[in-house]
C-alpha cells in the first residue's frame, strides 16, 4: 500500500506552524527539526532524494558508532559530535577520502606530546550558543516591516515580533537563546530611529548581552595563538572548505566589553535620589540660624515688633535674615546639576524655613538621567556594533573545530594509527591491532595477495579462519571491520603504514550466534546469505562460526558451498569456524584452491590455564583446539593420575 507522505506532511505543518507565515519563518530560520514526527527516510522520499545503499549492515554499522563513539570520547563538548558526523561520514568515494587524508595529515603538525597541548577542558565545555534570538514588541513592526527577513539575511539573527499579549503568554516558551528587547532598550520616546541605527541597537543588544560566552571564547583563540596551532586549525577547517579565520580584534573587543562606563551618570542619579538629605542639612543650618539668634535685630526694632503683636512681621524679619542662605543652597545644587548637563532653574517649592523639595522638578531631573543612561547605552551599543557579529559567531565555528582537531589527534596518538595504501587489489592489514583491546599483540593478515610474513599464497579472496577458543579470531574479524570503518572515515587505520586497504560497496557481519537457536535464526541467516549471493555489488563479508545456528554436518556443507559461490562475485570474506577438518578435506577432495585454510594455534596453557599464543594465524595450517592441548595438560598431570587406573590414562591418550 503506497504510503500518502503528502497528507501525513500538511498534517504535521497545519500542527505545528499554524500558518503559511510560520513555515515560511521557519524555513527561513532553518528550524524543520520542529517536524519532529518525520524521520529522515521520509523527509527523503518527500523530496524524491534516494537514500544511499547501504555500506554497512546492522551488525558492522554497530562497530561504526563504537568507533565513532570512540573519537567523540576525546571531543570536551557534545556539539563537536555533529562536525564529526557532518565532516567524517561513511562513504567508499575515493576522492572524499583522499581529501579528508589531507586534512587529517594537516594535524601532524601538531606535537604528539598531549602535555602540549593547550587547556581547554573547561573552555570548550563551558561553550554557550550566542543569544541571536531578539524578541520585538509590536510596536516597533513599524520601524521595518520586514525587518525580521531583512536582519536575518544579513546577519543570521532570528527576529521575532510579538504583542505585549502574546509575550507574556508566551514567556515560559521562550529558550535561553533569545535576547528580549523592550521599548526602554530602544528609548521609543525619541525621534524614530533610521534602519541603520536601529540596527546598531540590535546588535549592541546581542553582543553586550553575550558578553561572558565571548570572553570565553576569545580565551579559545588566544590558548591557541599561544601554542602555535591556530594556523593548523583553519588551515584544518579550510581543507573542509570552511572559513574560521577570524578577521576580529578581540581584545579590543574585550576592552570595550570591560570597560567601565557611566560610573560619574551613575552618581549624579544617585544625588538626585538623595536630594531629600540635602533639604535635611539645609534645614538643619536654618534651624541652628535661627536658634542661635544670629538674626540681626536692633533694640528698638524687637520692641516694635513685639508691642505689635504681628507675629507675620516676625517672620517676614526671620525670612529676610535667611533667604540668603536658602539661595546659597539652591544655586549651588541647581550648578552641579547644570554642570552634569541637566535641565534646572529651581529646585525648592518655597523660600522660607522650613523649605520643601518640588517634587515635579525632581521627577523630571530623574527622567533626564535616565534619558542620559539611555543615550550612553546607545553610545555604547554603536561602539560594540562596529564589531562584526559574523565575526563573533565565527569564534564559535571555530571553537569547535579546535574541539574536533585536538579530539582527533587524541585519538589518532592513542592508537597510533596509520594511513595504508588505498589501492583496488589486495587487503592486508601489516601490524594490525584491535582498537577495543589495550595493547592488542599486532597481526598481520590478508586476501587476494600473493605473499604475507615470507609466505607464499595464491591470491586468494576468501579464507576460513581455525583455531583455539578464546585464540583471537573474533578479534581478528573486529580488527579487520575496524580498518573499514575509519578507511570510510578517511581515517588513519589501525595497522601499518605498509597495509593495503581497499573499499567495498557493502561490509557485512554475519554474527555469532549465542544461546539456544531455534529455526528462526537458521532460517534468517540462509536468508541473508540469498540476498548476498543475490546482489552483484562489491561485498567485504565476515562470517563468525556459522554452525552455531545449525549442526555441524550440515553447517559444514552449506558453508563450503557458499564460500564457494563467493569466489566467482567482487567479495572478499573471512569466516571463522571449528570445521576446519571437514571444510579441509572437502576443499582437497574437489580440488578447490580459491578459499584458504588459516589457523591461529595456541602453543600451550600457562599456569592459570589460559592459552599461550601470539594470536598470529599460520597460512594453510588448521589451528589447535583448546581441547586438545587441556587433555595433553591432564596426561601430564603426575598428581592426577596417582589414583587412576593405566587403562583410563591410555583411553585419553588415544583421544588426542
Amino acid at each position: 500500500m503506497a504510503f500518502n507522505y503528502s497528507q501525513i506532511i500538511n498534517q504535521i505543518l497545519e500542527k505545528t506552524f499554524k500558518t503559511d507565515k510560520s513555515l515560511k519563518k521557519a524555513l527561513l530560520n532553518n528550524e524543520i527539526h520542529k517536524l519532529d514526527q518525520l524521520n529522515i527516510t521520509q523527509l527523503l522520499k518527500i523530496f524524491d532524494i534516494e537514500i544511499d545503499s547501504k555500506l554497512y549492515d546492522s551488525n558492522a554499522k554497530k562497530h561504526l558508532v563504537k568507533v565513532q563513539d570512540m573519537i567523540t570520547s576525546g571531543f570536551y563538548n557534545e556539539k563537536t559530535n555533529n562536525y564529526l558526523r557532518k565532516l567524517f561520514y561513511p562513504q567508499n568515494d575515493d576522492k572524499i577520502y583522499f581529501q579528508r587524508k589531507k586534512a587529517i595529515e594537516v594535524l601532524n603538525q601538531i606535537s604528539s606530546d598531549t602535555t602540549q597541548f593547550p587547556d581547554l577542558k573547561e573552555n570548550i565545555n563551558d561553550i554557550e550558543n550566542l543569544n541571536g534570538k531578539v524578541t520585538l514588541f509590536q510596536s516597533f513592526y513599524t520601524l521595518e516591516e520586514d525587518i525580521e527577513e531583512k536582519l536575518y539575511a544579513k546577519y543570521k539573527i532570528k527576529i521575532q515580533v510579538l504583542t505585549m499579549k502574546e509575550f507574556q503568554d508566551n514567556y515560559t516558551k521562550f529558550d535561553e537563546d533569545s535576547v528580549f528587547i523592550t521599548n526602554e532598550d530602544l528609548m521609543i520616546d525619541f525621534p524614530t530611529y533610521k534602519p541603520d541605527e536601529f540596527e546598531q541597537i540590535i546588535i549592541g543588544n546581542i553582543i553586550k548581552n553575550n558578553r561572558y560566552k565571548i570572553e570565553n571564547l576569545v580565551e579559545i583563540l588566544d590558548k591557541t595563538k599561544q601554542t602555535q596551532s591556530q594556523d593548523i586549525i583553519e588551515q584544518f577547517a579550510a581543507e573542509f572548505k570552511t572559513d574560521i579565520k577570524v578577521n576580529l580584534d578581540s581584545q579590543k573587543l574585550l576592552e570595550t566589553l570591560n570597560e567601565e562606563r557611566g560610573d560619574e551618570l551613575k552618581e549624579l542619579t544617585k544625588s538626585v535620589i538623595n536630594m531629600g538629605e540635602d533639604l535635611k542639612q539645609i534645614n538643619l543650618k536654618l534651624r541652628e540660624k535661627i536658634e542661635g539668634q544670629s538674626i540681626n535685630l536692633q533694640g528698638a526694632e524687637l520692641i516694635k515688633l513685639l508691642n505689635s503683636g504681628n507675629l507675620k512681621q516676625i517672620q517676614d524679619k526671620i525670612k529676610d535674615e535667611t533667604y540668603d542662605l536658602i539661595k546659597e543652597s539652591e544655586q549651588t545644587l541647581i550648578k552641579k546639576f547644570k554642570d552634569a548637563k541637566l535641565k534646572c532653574n529651581y529646585i525648592f517649592s518655597n523660600s522660607a524655613y522650613p523649605i520643601e523639595l518640588d517634587e515635579d522638578v525632581q521627577k523630571d531631573l530623574l527622567n533626564q538621567t535616565e534619558r542620559m543612561e539611555k543615550e550612553l547605552e546607545y553610545e555604547e551599543y554603536k561602539i560594540l556594533s562596529k564589531f562584526s557579529i559574523t565575526e563573533i559567531k565565527k569564534l564559535y565555528n571555530y571553537s569547535y573545530f579546535t574541539d574536533l582537531v585536538y579530539g582527533i589527534k587524541k585519538f589518532i596518538n592513542k592508537h597510533q594509527l596509520n594511513y595504508p595504501t588505498l589501492q583496488k587489489e589486495n587487503y592486508i592489514l601489516q601490524g594490525g591491532r584491535n582498537i577495543y583491546i589495550n595493547n592488542a599483540n599486532p597481526i598481520t593478515y590478508g586476501l587476494s595477495t600473493d605473499k604475507l610474513l615470507d609466505t607464499k599464497l595464491n591470491n586468494e579472496k576468501i579464507s576460513v579462519l581455525t583455531g583455539a577458543n578464546s585464540g583471537g579470531k573474533t578479534t581478528l574479524l573486529e580488527m579487520f571491520l575496524q580498518s573499514q570503518v575509519l578507511t570510510s572515515l578517511g581515517f588513519p587505520i589501525n595497522a601499518d603504514k605498509s597495509s593495503t586497504v581497499k573499499f567495498y560497496d557493502e561490509n557485512i557481519y554475519l554474527k555469532k550466534f549465542t544461546g539456544t537457536q531455534g529455526s528462526g535464526a537458521f532460517e534468517q541467516t540462509i536468508r541473508n546469505l540469498v540476498e548476498i549471493l543475490d546482489s552483484q555489488t562489491s561485498k567485504f563479508l565476515l562470517i563468525d562460526e556459522f554452525e552455531a545456528v545449525t549442526e555441524p554436518g550440515a553447517a559444514a556443507k552449506i558453508l563450503i558451498n557458499f564460500l564457494t559461490e563467493l569466489n566467482k562475485k567482487d567479495i572478499n570474506a573471512i569466516a571463522v569456524s571449528h570445521l576446519g577438518l571437514e571444510i579441509k578435506d572437502y576443499l582437497e577432495l574437489h580440488k578447490i584452491t580459491s578459499i584458504r585454510i588459516d589457523g591461529i594455534s595456541a602453543k600451550g596453557l600457562d599456569e592459570k590455564g589460559d592459552l599461550i599464543t601470539t594470536h598470529q594465524p599460520e597460512f594453510y595450517e588448521l589451528g589447535k583446539s583448546t581441547p586438545e592441548l587441556i587433555l595433553k595438560r591432564i596426561i601430564q598431570d603426575e598428581s592426577f593420575w596417582k589414583n587412576k587406573g593405566k587403562e583410563a590414562k591410555e583411553i585419553l591418550m588415544k583421544m588426542i
